[in-house]
């Protein structure tokens, strides 16, 4: 640190831009620059899937979508139903299980 007794203004200068560097540095280094979004880059993503209809453009691609999405819809409308079954009756999860087999445990 410079005392105003030896103070130059080009010592003022240097360790002004030194205390600048030292608190803009990281402590894991230099990070890229983001890249900035692009009306073409949003144009490209908004052309697999549009947004506003929550659809895929492609048919084939929204068919196995709206596949899975019944598929778990299903899964999650037996688990339910078991629960209620359980719950309802009181049964014990060995027996159901030997009833309806073990995919429908809880």
């Amino acid at each position: 640190m410079l005392t105003h007794e030896n103070f130059t203004s080009k010592d003022w200068a240097n360790e002004l831009n030194e205390y600048q560097s030292t608190k803009k540095m990281l402590p894991w280094g230099v990070t890229a620059k983001p890249e900035p979004v692009t009306y073409k880059a949003i144009k490209a993503r908004d052309s697999i899937f549009n947004p506003i209809l929550q659809k895929y453009n492609n048919g084939k691609e929204e068919n196995n979508t709206k596949s899975q999405e019944d598929m778990r819809k299903s899964q999650h409308l037996a688990k339910s139903l078991v629960y209620i079954i359980f719950k309802t009756y009181k049964i014990t999860n060995n027996y159901l299980i030997s009833l309806i087999g073990s995919e429908f445990t809880l």
